[in-house]
């Protein structure tokens, strides 16, 4: 995640970039929070501003400047007020999710009572960017926190999410491999019927800037020598992008490579006006440092692919 550190650290000290963090409660994110504060990026922390204080005074010293707003009284509130700071007068760039529930936090994003006008034409959606040591790049898989059971119609808008964050991060034509049990189309398994079609309005220029290949089981879509030996026609480098069919496999599979190979992930949520930083609330200090990189990095300039 050196390269995620980085070109954010570049963006920041070309232009800061403030984060405003909702409902931190954990010394976790507290420990994330003064590891990059004004280094890669500037911070708000926004929710009860005496729980806050409690838990940051003993990890966040005064000099690192550090704003605490604090008089929103439950995580919907914060939330919701930060949405709408990123709206009113642009006093924040980016918003993270601290310990609040994912739920509520893209409810107050996509609050139209409120018209925080974050919302665009685009599905939101989860992509996870991990490192991971047997991998030879990358590798980002979309969508493991959000939509629970998408369509072919929201797959189309997850992929194009992912292949959003593929670009900022300077790979120019990513392969997507949209994953099922195996490369065959069953009638019986919705989810290759879905992966035909989505390789289908790649052909057709409905979906642009990437290659997408499916349906593709996990093993063949990151390894030439399983595709080599099941003969699976292939002309693209491994994947770079793995759609999966629904959000507790993509779940598990994200988590997996966390805790058994020694993976480290980042995680956005693209589809809203700024890209919006979520981290799983039990994620280490690393997840939430390497996802508070990648929001800043979606905010310059693509790296060098």
């Amino acid at each position: 995640m050196d390269t995620l550190w980085n070109a954010a650290y570049d963006i920041y000290h070309k232009s800061p970039v403030m984060v405003g963090v909702v409902w931190p409660d954990s010394e976790i994110m507290f420990q994330a929070i003064k590891d990059t504060q004004g280094r890669i990026a500037n911070f708000t922390i926004i929710g009860d501003g005496n729980k806050m204080k409690a838990i940051g005074e003993s990890i966040i010293s005064p000099d690192l400047d550090v704003t605490i707003v604090g008089t929103q009284k439950t995580p919907r509130e914060a939330a919701d007020y930060a949405m709408g700071w990123v709206v009113e007068d642009g006093g924040l760039d980016l918003v993270m999710k601290g310990s609040i529930e994912t739920k509520l936090f893209l409810q107050a994003a996509l609050n139209k009572d409120k018209d925080y006008n974050l919302r665009t034409d685009r599905l939101f959606s989860h992509v996870a960017v991990l490192e991971i040591p047997e991998y030879a790049k990358l590798l980002l898989i979309s969508d493991a926190g959000v939509c629970i059971k998408p369509t072919l119609k929201q797959k189309v808008d997850i992929i194009q999410n992912a292949i959003d964050v593929a670009h900022k991060l300077g790979i120019d034509y990513p392969t997507v491999a949209v994953l099922a049990a195996n490369e065959k189309v069953n009638p019986d398994m919705p989810e290759s019927l879905d992966a035909a079609a989505l390789t289908v309005m790649e052909s057709t220029g409905q979906l642009k800037d990437a290659y997408i290949v499916g349906p593709m089981s996990f093993d063949c879509a990151i390894s030439v020598q399983v595709r080599d030996t099941k003969g699976v026609e292939w002309m693209y480098d491994d994947a770079d992008i793995l759609v999966v069919p629904d959000v507790v496999s993509g779940n598990m599979l994200a988590k997996s490579i966390i805790h058994f190979a020694g993976g480290k992930m980042a995680g956005v949520v693209m589809g809203a006006k700024v890209p919006l930083i979520v981290a799983s609330r039990a994620g280490s200090v690393d997840e939430q440092v390497h996802s508070i990189a990648l929001g800043v990095l979606l905010t310059g300039d693509k790296l060098d692919g």
